[in-house]
Formats: structure tokens, sequence, C-alpha cells
């Protein structure tokens, strides 16, 4: 893995700001990373791993009971056992890494809600590949297999609602509604304040009932679990990413493994690794600037 620079794009400042996204989110277009085959199939191998670990782990956190220390309410305990009960199906996540000197991944951070960076990582990393290197290849199948996922996400005859959010992650909500509709989904945009309940379920702008709700963390409001729970809605994330969501998720992970070398402590200061989990399949790597909080773009050669 190697540092390669590339002059940048004369058009991409007018890009982004079509797209919406800040400069400092946007890929540093005069650097970038080269990386091997090898490398992109050992940093694969890592995230499904590791995502493997974190199911296994929601599995046995709801059958032996949730420590105090996730600091999570019992309805959100309820919530999440349901969910995993009824197999509730996941769909986007990303799996942070740094590389030890060796060249070792070793497991950051777990991010497992809507993550910024998404758009980075996903549209506008091809578009530059598209751009700089077009003969390369580059570890990114983000885009398609969202669309792909919604596929096969079971919701024949339910459309989706996708419930406003705060402006740091509506980017993110809005661009999962456009890969939904991209799948033949009925995606409907929702504001908080066009959410109706009428004694048994919640409707929508045109009384319509709610069944799927794209909505950001519901268990950290109790407001929202209590009103979700009798309603009948599920929810994508589904409830039982609440675990993985808790600060102590990770902690209680690598005491768990204690042996698991993927998860020993990371070196700190480098890049960050993030592998984008998408219905828990690595689908793409986005390699963060720790300084900047910048998607520095990548490529193979060949």
């Amino acid at each position: 893995m190697r540092r390669a620079e590339t002059p940048p794009h004369p058009d991409w400042q007018s890009h982004q700001a079509v797209l919406g996204l800040v400069d400092s989110d946007g890929p540093m277009l005069n650097d970038a990373y080269s990386l091997s085959a090898g490398e992109i199939d050992q940093l694969e191998a890592a995230a499904a791993h590791v995502e493997e670990l974190t199911l296994e782990a929601v599995a046995a956190l709801l059958t032996a009971g949730v420590p105090a220390e996730f600091g999570l309410e019992e309805p959100v305990i309820a919530m999440a056992a349901e969910s995993w009960s009824r197999q509730d199906k996941n769909l986007i996540g990303r799996l942070d890494f740094a590389l030890t000197a060796d060249g070792v991944p070793r497991l950051l951070d777990i991010d497992v809600v809507a993550p910024r960076g998404l758009l980075q990582a996903g549209v506008l990393q091809a578009e530059w590949r598209d751009w700089h290197r077009p003969d390369d290849r580059q570890f990114n199948q983000i885009h398609e297999t969202l669309v792909q996922a919604w596929r096969h996400f079971g919701l024949y005859g339910h459309r989706v609602h996708f419930l406003e959010a705060a402006p740091s992650e509506q980017m993110v909500l809005t661009y999962l509604r456009e890969t939904a509709l991209q799948a033949g989904v009925e995606a409907v945009a929702i504001a908080a304040d066009q959410l109706a309940w009428n004694g048994r379920r919640l409707l929508d702008q045109w009384r319509r009932p709610i069944t799927r709700l794209c909505v950001q963390r519901p268990w950290q409001d109790l407001r929202v679990a209590n009103l979700l729970r009798p309603s009948g809605v599920r929810v994508i994330e589904p409830a039982w990413k609440a675990l993985l969501a808790s600060p102590a998720f990770l902690p209680w992970l690598r005491r768990r493994h204690g042996e698991e070398a993927l998860l020993s402590p990371a070196p700190v200061g480098g890049p960050i690794l993030g592998m984008w989990m998408i219905a828990s399949r690595p689908s793409g790597l986005g390699i963060h600037d720790p300084a900047t909080g910048q998607v520095i773009p990548h490529f193979v050669p060949g």
C-alpha cells in the first residue's frame, strides 16, 4: 500500500457543489493510495471475519442477557430481541481498520448506522477512478450492492418510508432512498411532523399505514421506541443493531475474543481503512485521513 499523486480534476469543486457535498468531506484528488489485489483480499477477508464475530455476539448477548454497561433500556433490548428473532435484515455499516507496520489489519471501530462518507467512498470514488484511472480496478461495489440488497430485502407488498434526519445524516438517507428507487422499491420521503398515530397504526401524510420505516437510531429515543413497538412497524436499520451501536460493544467483543488478532489494539495515526458492509457483505473500501477526515481514493493497478 503506497501513496500516489494524481492531478486534481478541474471540475471537481463544481461537481461537489452540485451534489451538496462540502469540500472537507470529499476525496483529495491530488493524492491516492495504490493497493495490490492481495492487500484487498486480506482486507476483505478480515472484514468478513469481523462481521461473523459481531453477528455471533448479538446472538450470544440476547441469549445470555445484555450487560448493564451497554446502557440500553429494557424497551430497547426488547425491541432488539424481537428484531433478531424475526431475522430482520441489516443494510449498511462500516468496519474501520488500521494496518500494523507489517501490513496486518487491526480493527479500530465499528460504525453501524448510516455512517458518513458513504457517497464519497461509493459514488465519488467511482467517478474519480473513471476520471483518473480508467484502466485500473478499485474495490468498490457499494452502489451496485446497495441496489441489489434492496431487491432482496423482503419488501414485496411494502413501501418504505424514509424519515427525515439531522442535516449531517440527511444526505445519506437521501442517497439510500435513491438506491431503493433504483431497485424498484416504493420509497417515500416523510417529515417527522407528517407522521400520524390513529391509536393503533402509524400513518403517513396520506393516511396510509407505515409498515417499513428507514429511520436513524430509533432506539436512542424511548418515546420513538415505545411508539414503534405496538405499531407493527419494522425499522431499517433493525433494532438489534442497538447492541452494536453501544460504545460498550467493541470492548466487550475484545474481551470475549482475547486471542483474536484482528481485534487486538490497533495502531493510531495512520490512514483508516473503512470496509463498507452492505447486508453484511464487504462491498467497498474508503480510506480516511484521520487528520482531515477526507476520503482518499484508492486503485488497484491493472
